[in-house]
């Protein structure tokens, strides 16, 4: 394999290995994720999700109120 592929796949695997990574959050009186500001880029090899993906599924869920209709019904963390 060329080096500069094998330099590539690497510098990827670290990338995911780097997000994957356990994290201790401390608690949050707000939502972490917020649909604001989405911005999708794709680069040479396409490596994206299609047509907005998990944002835009967010998004819709924030704007036709199912997120607060969840949060209502479903209780999953008691505080």
């Amino acid at each position: 394999m060329k080096k500069n592929i094998t330099k590539k796949l690497a510098k990827r695997k670290k990338k995911i290995s780097k997000k994957l990574k356990n994290r201790n959050w401390t608690d949050q009186p707000y939502p972490m994720f917020k649909a604001s500001n989405i911005h999708y880029e794709i680069d040479a090899r396409h490596q994206g999700i299609s047509h907005g993906g998990i944002g835009h599924i967010h998004m819709l869920a924030q704007k036709t109120g199912l997120m607060k209709r969840i949060d209502k019904k479903l209780i999953l963390l008691d505080y």
